[in-house]
C-alpha cells in the first residue's frame, strides 16, 4: 500500500566493493587482484556497515566464490539489503552478476538464503545460455 523507492538507477555507477553485484564481479580475486585493482589506500564508508579494508574484501570475495551469492546488507545504501550472483562464461570466467534489491523492510534476513537461490538459478541458466551461444 505505500511505495518505496530504492535510489539506484539502472547503469548507475556504484563502488564494487560494497554492493552484492560488485562483490559477485570480484569473486575471483584474491588480495593481489584488489591490491591491483584498489590501491593500498583505506577503501571508502558509505555506512556503518562497508568494509573498508582489503583483507576483510578478500574474505567476503572467497566466501562469495564458496556460496555462490553475495550481499550488502546496507553497505553502500543505508536500509537497502541485496543478494546477487556471478554470472559465468563457459570457461568460468565471471562475466556478470544478477540480483536482487529492495528495502530492508520488505527483504529480511530471513529470506536471504531464499532469494540467493533464485539468483544463483538465474545465474545459472544465463551461464548455460551462454555456453550454449558460444558452442553454436
Amino acid at each position: 500500500t505505500r511505495q518505496i523507492v530504492v535510489p539506484a538507477q539502472t547503469g548507475a555507477l556504484m563502488p564494487l566493493y560494497c554492493t552484492a553485484h560488485g562483490k559477485a564481479l570480484l569473486s575471483d580475486y584474491g588480495l593481489a587482484e584488489l591490491k591491483a585493482l584498489f590501491g593500498s589506500a583505506p577503501l571508502k564508508s558509505y555506512t556503518e556497515h562497508t568494509v573498508v579494508s582489503l583483507p576483510q574484501l578478500e574474505k567476503a570475495c572467497a566466501k562469495v566464490k564458496a556460496d555462490g551469492f553475495a550481499t550488502d546488507a546496507s553497505e553502500y545504501l543505508e536500509e537497502v539489503r541485496c543478494v546477487a550472483a556471478p554470472i559465468r562464461d563457459q570457461d568460468g570466467k565471471t562475466v556478470a552478476a544478477i540480483g536482487i534489491s529492495a528495502p530492508a523492510s520488505r527483504f529480511p534476513k530471513s529470506r536471504v538464503k531464499s532469494f540467493a537461490q533464485h539468483v544463483r538459478q538465474a545465474a545459472g541458466e544465463i551461464h548455460l545460455a551462454l555456453a550454449a551461444e558460444s558452442n553454436s
